[in-house]
C-alpha cells in the first residue's frame, strides 16, 4: 500500500519512506493507474498481449509475428492514453521525432482492426436480435426491448447519460470519466480553487438489450460493454 501511495503522488500519507518501496509489475501498475485515471484506455482481456509478448521475448526468446503486431498496436494505444492522462504537453515529445511515424502507423492500424471487429459483432448482434424476437408480435417485441432497456447501467464512473444503441436502437448508457480544470481565485478573504472547465471522456457504453443478445450468442461476458476512446 505504501508503494501505491508514493507512486500515485500521495507519499505524505505513507508510513514508510520513498526509498523503502518496491516497484510494481506492469500487470499491476497499469490496472492501478486506470483506477486512478479511468480515461486510460486499458482492457486486461485485450491488452495483456503486450506483457505476454514481452515476457516470451525477454525470457524465452520466442516471438509470434501475429501476436507481436497486436501487442504493438495495444502498446501504442495504452501508452498514448497514459501520456494524455499525465498531461504530457505533446505526445511527440514522448515518442520523439524518430518514433512518432511508427507510433502513428501502429495506432491507425489498431483502430482499423478494432473497428472491423466491432462492425462484425454489431452485424451479428443485429441479426441475432431479429431471430430471437421473430416469434413475438410487434407489441411483445417492443415490451421486451423497453423492459430490458429500462434497467440502470451496471457500470458507473463520474458521469452517466442515455445514448442510443447502434444494435437495437434502444437507449443504453454512455459512461464517462470527468476531467476538471481548476484555477486559483483570490477573493480577498483567501485563495480558493475554482472549477473552470469540465470534460467528460467516454469510457464505456452499456446496453442491456445488447448484453442479453450477446449472452444468447454464447459470447459470454463481452462487448455489449464497449470500451471507447476519448
Amino acid at each position: 500500500m505504501d508503494g501505491l501511495l508514493h507512486l500515485s503522488g500521495k507519499g505524505a500519507l505513507a508510513a514508510s519512506g520513498a526509498t523503502e518501496i518496491r516497484t510494481l509489475s506492469a500487470t499491476l501498475a497499469v490496472p492501478t493507474a486506470k483506477r486512478l485515471s479511468p480515461e486510460i484506455q486499458y482492457n486486461p482481456k485485450l491488452d495483456d498481449v503486450v506483457f505476454r509478448v514481452r515476457n516470451a521475448a525477454a525470457h524465452m526468446g520466442l516471438v509470434d509475428s501475429v501476436e507481436l503486431r497486436r501487442a504493438i498496436g495495444a502498446m501504442v494505444r495504452v501508452v498514448d492514453s497514459l501520456v494524455a492522462a499525465s498531461k504530457w504537453t505533446d505526445r511527440r515529445d514522448f515518442w520523439s521525432d524518430d518514433l512518432i511515424p511508427a507510433a502513428d502507423a501502429a495506432a491507425m492500424k489498431a483502430r482499423h482492426d478494432a473497428s472491423a471487429r466491432l462492425a462484425a459483432k454489431l452485424v451479428g448482434a443485429t441479426i441475432r436480435l431479429k431471430e430471437l424476437l421473430a416469434s413475438l408480435s410487434p407489441a411483445a417485441q417492443a415490451t421486451v426491448r423497453s423492459s430490458l432497456a429500462g434497467r440502470s447501467s451496471g457500470t458507473s464512473i463520474d458521469h452517466d447519460e442515455r445514448a442510443k444503441c447502434p444494435v437495437c436502437g434502444e437507449q443504453g448508457w454512455l459512461v464517462c470519466a470527468v476531467e476538471e480544470e481548476h484555477r486559483e481565485v483570490d477573493t480577498g478573504e483567501g485563495i480558493f480553487s475554482q472549477i473552470v472547465k469540465r470534460t467528460a471522456w467516454p469510457a464505456i457504453f452499456n446496453c442491456n438489450v445488447a448484453i442479453w443478445i450477446l449472452k444468447k450468442m454464447n459470447y459470454g461476458k463481452c462487448p455489449a460493454s464497449l470500451q471507447l476512446r476519448p
